[in-house]
């Protein structure tokens, strides 16, 4: 079974931060908020299934596009996304 670790907490020296982090076996994922800007730690095999395992993504939650906005841009079929995905250039 796998366990899951979760850790909380803020930046050093920056109360209004926030970091999130979900760790187990077979993923990690996050969040940084330094209270301006918001940053998504994700697996890169979320967004390409070739991509390693150990390979992430690291964005900028403001640089997310709707996908009901560019239906024909493929990448946003994500399997996990409904409404919204990274932006590709699409």
């Amino acid at each position: 079974m796998d366990k899951n670790i979760t850790y909380r907490g803020h930046l050093k020296k920056n109360p209004d931060s926030q970091v999130r982090f979900l760790i187990s076996d077979d993923y990690l994922m996050g969040y940084i908020s330094d209270g301006t800007e918001e940053y998504i730690i994700e697996p890169a095999h979320f967004f390409d299934r070739q991509s390693p395992e150990n390979h992430f993504i690291v964005y900028r939650n403001a640089d997310l596009i709707d996908s009901r906005d560019h239906p024909e841009c493929p990448f946003l079929d994500a399997p996990h996304r409904t409404t919204r995905a990274y932006h590709t250039g699409c």
